[in-house]
Order: structure tokens, then sequence, then C-alpha cells
């Protein structure tokens, strides 16, 4: 065999080969996206089975995954039901509040409602959890506070004393 029969030969060989090797997608086509769909919608699916129930063999499956087009476009179809799913989420969560709040403004004024009973237990119960829930009992707040000089409590303790049933419950406060 002559060197030039030998070049030959090599050259009809790497034409067969690359004639066989299939080239990278230049351009998808509907069944891409159908499969970029499948993957999306059950990404516990293998590329093996969604190949399969796509109609595409094991290898031209991989290859068309590995295409740097295929990527881009799975990619760029992930971000965008990221954000679709993220502002669904953002919509429920408002939703839910909106709800939340209308039950919370029902449940308000139902125990508003309460106060009117006939019933003094639960008329009783129904002002102290508004008070309660307002945050106006339990507490001392300073406009209950008096502060009196030592000689006006002295006469106001004498005063107290010879009215009836006096018990003193007046915390007194060093005021210096």
């Amino acid at each position: 065999m002559t060197q030039e029969h030998t070049h030959q030969l090599l050259t009809e060989f790497a034409e067969i080969q690359s004639k066989s090797k299939k080239k990278d997608l230049t351009q998808l086509n509907s069944d891409h996206h159908v499969i970029i769909d499948m993957i999306l919608k059950h990404p516990e699916m293998t590329d093996k089975e969604i190949g399969i129930s796509c109609g595409m063999n094991h290898p031209n499956m991989s290859r068309m995954r590995r295409s740097p087009l295929f990527q881009q476009e799975l990619s760029r179809r992930k971000e965008e039901l990221s954000h679709i799913v993220k502002a669904e989420i953002e919509a429920a969560e408002r939703n839910a509040q909106d709800i939340l709040n209308e039950a919370a403004t029902k449940a308000a004024n139902t125990l508003v409602s309460l106060t009117e009973s006939d019933n003094d237990s639960v008329k009783l119960k129904s002002v102290t959890e508004i008070l309660n829930r307002t945050g106006t009992t339990g507490k001392e707040s300073e406009s209950a506070k008096v502060y009196i000089q030592a000689d006006q409590l002295n006469l106001l303790t004498t005063v107290l004393q010879e009215t009836s049933d006096f018990s003193p419950s007046l915390k007194v406060i060093d005021a210096k």
C-alpha cells in the first residue's frame, strides 16, 4: 500500500466519521420543547425514561442534553418557571393574609358585640378580653400614678381612717 493510497483511505475514513457524528443542535424543534417540558414537569424521571416516553434512544437523548443550545433553553425555562412559582406563592400568601385579616375583624366585632350580652359573665369576659388584647389592663401606666407629699399623705390617711372600711392599699414611692 502506497503512502498516497493510505492518505486517501484516512481521508475517506475521516469523512465517514464526521458524517456519522451528530453535530450539536443549531435549532430547537417542537420535540425538543416537549422534552424540556417533560424534564420540568417530571424531575424524578431519568433521561432514559424521558427518552423512551418521547421515542428517543438513550445516546441521542444524552447528546441532546449536552448540547449548549438545549442547556441554554432548559436554564431559561427553569428561570421563567421559578419566577412564575414565586409570583404564585406571593399571591397565595397575600390571599391568606387577607382571609386572616377579615377573620380577625369578624372576631373582634363578635367580641365587641358580646359586651352587650344579657349574661353578666359573658359581658365581663368579653370586656376583660378586649382590655387584655388592647394592652390596657394588667400594667401600671404613668397616668395611674399619683405623687403626694408626705404631709398630704398623713392628712389623706387620717381622713380615710375616719371613713368606714379603710384598707390601706396605697403604694408609697420615695420621690426624692
